[in-house]
């Protein structure tokens, strides 16, 4: 059975007319880019200093370790003419032991490096999220997302709260 097309231009007439997401007024959307807070906030360049101090820090103490293990590279090929082979072949494997340790280390220190960094971004950008939420229920804003250029293709700069967002975290205290 056919359905007269007039009985269709009546039904989708009715779907049009009561559909309420085509009579809904425009929502504003509101961006903030994030990673430029992160860059030019107070709190994030305090993060950033805070973090190439301990990465410093660490990289002074495998500093020592890496000498060592250079003095006795040296040392062995210093030795390898005078020692016997047995007492030559311990030699070399006490270095590949050490050789292997400061590896490991290099490789725990490096992950506890990245944790830790990765523990006071997260402490940051929660703050950053706070003032954004504040500061969109103040100004009124429905809809704030993060610009990110996979999502955002464009933006007018009406919309981009990034500079409030960045003078909101500066007049914030956050701990770092």
């Amino acid at each position: 059975m056919k359905i007269p097309s007039v009985v269709k231009c009546i039904c989708v007439c009715a779907a049009v007319t009561f559909a309420p997401s085509v009579w809904a007024a425009p929502t504003e959307i509101y961006v903030v880019d994030v990673p430029r807070v992160l860059q030019e906030s107070v709190p994030g360049k305090a993060l950033r200093k805070n973090l190439e101090a301990e990465t410093k820090k660490r990289e002074a103490r495998l500093q020592k370790d890496k000498l060592e293990l250079q003095k006795m590279r040296e040392d062995l090929g210093k030795q390898s003419g005078v020692l016997s082979n047995e007492a030559l072949l311990e030699k070399q494997r006490s270095f590949e032991r050490r050789e292997k340790e400061f590896a490991r280390k290099l490789q725990d220190e490096r992950e506890d490096l990245g944790k830790y960094n990765g523990e006071q971004l997260g402490k940051l950008v929660k703050e950053i999220d706070v003032v954004v939420k504040e500061l969109a229920k103040q100004q009124g804003y429905p809809l704030v997302i993060e610009k990110d250029q996979r999502i955002v293709l464009y933006v007018d700069d009406q919309f981009d709260i990034t500079e409030q967002v960045i003078e909101a975290v500066n007049k914030r205290k956050i701990g770092i």
